[in-house]
């Protein structure tokens, strides 16, 4: 059955550019010249989802993707976006924060930790495949979806994706 899934490959995509599933955020990358000041992007998310067409005809229920993916971004939405291991305490609804020398101390509301080790589009792409995969993975697994890409793009034209294969 698996041989014969990866003979039949279909996909279907989402371009986050014209779906407008997008964020803004705020971020800093460590030893990177210019980029490790704090700056910010407009992201955009883009998606494949690898599988069989299904006896509905299809591979997944477009609405349901996006509807996942826009949670997702809604999470990350004009936020800090800090690594998790760069938090150094939680105290009176503040989150501080080890950057170099420094210690940053922003509102916690305006802060999302993320369980990555530096936020650059290709660990942002590995988290909203890991995310999408726990949002969605009865759906994915019933109609049997053996990959996910996930593309940031951080400026027309400047993406970085993250495959993630669900069978070997």
């Amino acid at each position: 059955m698996l041989a014969e899934v990866f003979q039949m490959t279909f996909y279907v995509y989402i371009d986050g550019w014209k779906r407008n599933i997008r964020f803004s955020a705020a971020h800093w990358v460590e030893r990177a010249g210019k980029c490790e000041r704090l700056h910010g992007h407009d992201y955009y998310v883009s998606i494949k989802l690898y599988g069989p067409v299904s006896d509905d005809g299809m591979i997944v229920d477009f609405s349901i993707v996006k509807s996942a993916l826009k949670k997702i971004v809604e999470e990350l939405d004009h936020k800090v976006l800090v690594p998790e291991k760069k938090v150094t305490k939680r105290e009176d609804g503040l989150v501080f924060i080890k950057k170099d020398d420094k210690i940053m101390c922003i509102p916690e509301e305006d802060v999302k930790v993320l369980p990555i080790e530096v936020v650059t589009a290709e660990e942002l792409a590995k988290y909203v495949a890991e995310r999408l995969y726990e949002m969605l993975s009865d759906e994915i697994r019933r109609r049997g979806i053996y990959q996910i890409e996930i593309c940031i793009d951080e400026g027309g034209g400047q993406e970085a994706c993250h495959v993630k294969k669900l069978f070997a």
